[in-house]
């Protein structure tokens, strides 16, 4: 009998605050899909590869890099506003019709680059203090069975996967970039 009045004492309010729980969480998630749903325009990237259509979608404030006609420099920046036919990226004004290419950065390639020549370094700096401490100078001792190789075959794993740090698509015939509005008319 004691622990149902002590239960009965702890659950006393729990509805009441369940219930307004459910009403503001309900009204709050309304009001981020209303929110959501008016104004939302996206830079979209689509590439047509025979049947299939990849695209890439590019929103406020997100990161962006690209090439402008008859210049060679990649500008980076951050996507500031999407208007219909051109956009602000690091607040300089863009048009869509004066974009050359769009280039995406890899960061698992660069990434693997960067492991295999941190171990290059690792094992070049434990070949040379292996050499200078421990063989001297041996002449009985065959380097190919010290493991000196292992240094120059990962700085070199390492410069297999820098070409593959960056993509550059140029927008053309099958690579369009155009502005999608998804506000409710």
């Amino acid at each position: 009998m004691v622990n149902t009045v002590k239960l009965n004492a702890k659950m006393k309010g729990k509805p009441e605050n369940l219930f307004v729980f459910l009403r503001y969480g309900i009204l709050s998630m309304l009001l981020l899909m209303f929110f959501q749903a008016t104004g939302q325009k996206f830079l979209a990237f689509d590439i047509i590869k025979g049947n299939k259509l990849k695209r890439i979608k590019y929103y406020d404030g997100d990161k962006i890099a690209l090439k402008i006609k008859g210049d060679k420099v990649v500008y980076k920046g951050v996507l500031n506003e999407i208007r219909d036919t051109a956009f602000f990226v690091n607040d300089n004004f863009v048009m869509i019709d004066s974009v050359d290419a769009i280039v995406r950065y890899n960061s698992f390639a660069k990434g693997i680059s960067y492991s295999a020549w941190a171990a290059a370094l690792v094992a070049g700096i434990v070949s040379v203090l292996d050499y200078t401490l421990v063989v001297r100078g041996d002449p009985d001792v065959n380097p190919e069975a010290r493991g000196y190789y292992v240094a120059p075959v990962m700085a070199g794993i390492g410069l297999i996967f820098v070409p593959f740090w960056k993509k550059t698509r140029s927008v053309g015939n099958n690579r369009i970039l155009k502005v999608i509005d998804l506000s409710p008319k």
